[in-house]
């Protein structure tokens, strides 16, 4: 994604600490930040069966198996791990 589609996304993009929709320009402002700093977001599709995965393995919990911030951050803990256990 560019930045030029980021300013033309339509989709509310909800500001964790204010709890309103950013606009077009703060969109593309957090954009060139992340842009700047090597950051990329990266979209990805979890199928059922891998947060089941991330359920048995005590990372999210099945009351949580549909919230996307838990099962986000257990994604980047799995991420996480593999890193520390590549660095090894």
């Amino acid at each position: 994604m560019n930045a030029e589609s980021e300013e033309n996304d339509p989709s509310p993009v909800i500001s964790v600490t204010t709890g309103r929709a950013l606009t077009s320009t703060e969109r593309a402002r957090r954009f060139r930040q992340r842009s700047k700093a090597g950051i990329l977001l990266v979209p990805i599709e979890i199928l059922p069966n891998e947060i089941d995965a991330l359920i048995r393995g005590g990372l999210v919990t099945a009351a949580h198996r549909r919230d996307m911030d838990a099962v986000g951050s257990a994604v980047l803990d799995v991420l996480g791990m593999w890193m520390k256990k590549m660095r090894k």
